[in-house]
């Protein structure tokens, strides 16, 4: 079974996942996304809840927030707060640099 090392949000390295549960989260979070740029944190936890029940995987939270912080850590993800009782984190993403990652990751498997 393969592995991936991921890195923590500040850029780090973070802790090694399978790469069949890092890439059903990767793709779960990029396909969130759909049409738009920017998504609430809260958001994604709403439509997680609902691709678990639907695909159910054992820590599933944990999972994804580890490639969350993986991708921010990539710049795939851009955090920012808004608000400050409470703080809303929003997540944008950078699909240039999506597009990038994708491209190495299809050289890298050759």
């Amino acid at each position: 079974m393969q592995d991936v090392i991921t890195l923590n949000h500040k850029g780090a390295r973070g802790i090694v996942l399978s790469k069949k549960y890092y890439n059903i989260m990767r793709d779960f979070i990029v396909a969130t996304f759909e049409s738009r740029s920017e998504i609430s944190f809260e958001y994604l936890m709403l439509k997680a809840e609902k691709f678990n029940t639907i695909y159910p995987i054992d820590s599933f939270l944990w999972y994804l927030l580890k490639v969350k912080q993986d991708m921010e850590g990539k710049g795939i993800l851009k955090v920012r707060f808004i608000g400050s009782t409470p703080r809303i984190q929003m997540l944008k993403i950078n699909r240039r640099a999506l597009k990038d990652w994708f491209a190495l990751q299809e050289y890298s498997s050759l």
